[in-house]
């Protein structure tokens, strides 16, 4: 019984989190990229994390920001930006920005990239 009790929270914060999200791509801007339509809900997810990590750390000072958080229809996805690394899934596998003078505090929403891993440098 307490198996499926979990099972339906996860769910539920799941959902929960989906929602918040949803609402907060118009705020980011981040429903402007051409694919963004055809991505999953974990894709989703990573977008707005990443947007998340920006506006933590500063993004608009950073000394190289190339692609992060722009409102264009070109098509380039968070695979692009400046510093970021994907698998051919367009899954995050690491962040390096190094040398680029971000400040601020990582947010806690970062732990939600789960193939970062350990490779995330600023």
């Amino acid at each position: 019984m307490v198996r499926d009790r979990s099972a339906v929270l996860e769910w539920f914060i799941f959902e929960e989190l989906t929602h918040i999200i949803t609402h907060s791509f118009s705020y980011f801007r981040l429903t402007g990229n051409v694919d963004y339509g055809t991505y999953d809900s974990s894709r989703k997810v990573q977008r707005w994390v990443l947007a998340t990590f920006y506006r933590s750390l500063s993004g608009p000072d950073w000394v190289d920001n190339s692609g992060w958080m722009e409102d264009d229809d070109t098509g380039d996805d968070e695979c692009t930006w400046y510093g970021i690394t994907c698998d051919a899934n367009g899954i995050v596998t690491s962040i390096n920005l190094e040398q680029n003078d971000v400040g601020g505090e990582i947010p806690y929403e970062i732990a939600l990239l789960d193939n970062l891993g350990k490779y995330l440098s600023v």
